[in-house]
């Protein structure tokens, strides 16, 4: 089936596909690190990817038809919002001390590589809050959320007032 080129529009997949691809990146950058550097700089930031990488997959396997399974597909993304927020603070750590003068074993990165990654990674939270907004929409008919039918009640109590 063809798709005019000015109708195109995100596919709904994309966020994997970007997460994949983002954490296959960052495995090889964080492998070109000296070997002293792996306790300290190196598995904080794979285990953040790896966390963020396992919570995008495990919510898009869900596909939900009652209000649990809505909000458990609701966390795993919230999940890996967080953890990809870790890993951008971790990273940015490294960044930083492998660009310093502190940084005795002259491995650094060059900029382009930091910025192409820093975009990408931009990029899936924009993708991944889509996807938690579009489900929002989406399977609204499942009914209320616990927190949502905290919001309704205390804008009803608001409005008795």
């Amino acid at each position: 089936m063809s798709v005019r080129k000015n109708e195109r529009k995100q596919s709904e997949l994309e966020f994997i596909q970007n997460m994949n691809n983002l954490y296959h990146e960052i495995i090889v950058l964080l492998m070109k690190c000296p070997k002293r550097w792996d306790e300290l700089l190196v598995k904080p930031v794979s285990m953040a990817f790896t966390r963020a990488l396992y919570h995008t997959k495990v919510g898009n396997s869900i596909y939900p038809t009652v209000q649990i399974e809505r909000e458990e597909r609701r966390l795993h993304f919230v999940q890996a919002l967080a953890n990809l927020q870790a890993a951008i603070t971790l990273l940015d750590g490294l960044f930083t001390f492998a660009n310093s003068s502190q940084n005795d074993s002259g491995h650094t990165f060059k900029p382009e590589t930091i910025d192409r990654i820093m975009q990408s990674m931009n990029l899936e939270i924009k993708l991944l809050k889509g996807v938690m907004t579009k489900d929002t929409r989406r399977f609204s008919s499942l009914g209320v959320s616990r927190n949502e039918n905290k919001k309704n009640e205390d804008v009803k109590e608001k409005n008795k007032k």
